[in-house]
């Protein structure tokens, strides 16, 4: 039995470390430009990296969602491929940023 106990508050401590993207998340729901479409996202929780892969209308729409990351609390180190801004219209992107966690 102490056994247990032991093991049990070990867990405990452990699901304290374990971090969620929940309030990161709700904020890029809220900055993304309308004219921007994601396509797909992926969070490595071990590089606390977001990616997020879509197409802009425009190539000033991809720059107004990087200034937006960049102007939160919770982002940095946002950078996409530079190819990205050789397309003036439609411009497909992968873009990655870490949390500030």
């Amino acid at each position: 039995l102490l056994l247990l106990n032991g093991r049990s508050k070990k867990i405990i401590n452990l699901s304290k470390l374990k971090t969620t993207v929940h309030k990161q998340t709700l904020i890029l729901v809220k900055i993304i430009p309308e004219c921007v479409t994601i396509s797909g996202w992926e969070y490595d929780d071990t590089k606390l990296q977001f990616t997020l892969n879509g197409t802009a209308q425009t190539r000033d729409q991809l720059l107004e969602l990087k200034e937006k990351l960049e102007a939160t609390e919770e982002f940095t180190k946002i950078s996409f491929p530079l190819g990205s801004l050789e397309t003036p219209l439609n411009v497909r992107f992968s873009m990655t940023f870490l949390t500030k966690n």
